[in-house]
């Protein structure tokens, strides 16, 4: 996730491993629902709003369920 060099498939996200670090350490270590990719998806999509279309496109490239809640409800 910290800027790599070539794409990978469509595991090409690039957010800087400060803002990684700060949401394992803060919003997602806090989470009230237990830690899991729906939460840190969450957090991290707060973190780094820029990111918000390569988070989607890892996510319909790794068939995770675009989550609408850090317990990870669809709808």
């Amino acid at each position: 996730m910290v800027e790599p060099t070539a794409p990978v498939g469509g595991d090409l996200v690039q957010i800087p491993f400060s803002i990684v670090h700060g949401v394992l350490s803060g919003p997602h270590h806090n989470t009230e629902a237990l830690t899991s990719i729906y939460s840190f998806l969450r957090a991290l999509r707060t973190a780094a709003p820029g990111a918000a279309d390569e988070l989607d496109a890892f996510c319909e490239h790794a068939k995770i369920p675009l989550p609408r809640s850090e317990w990870g409800e669809t709808a």
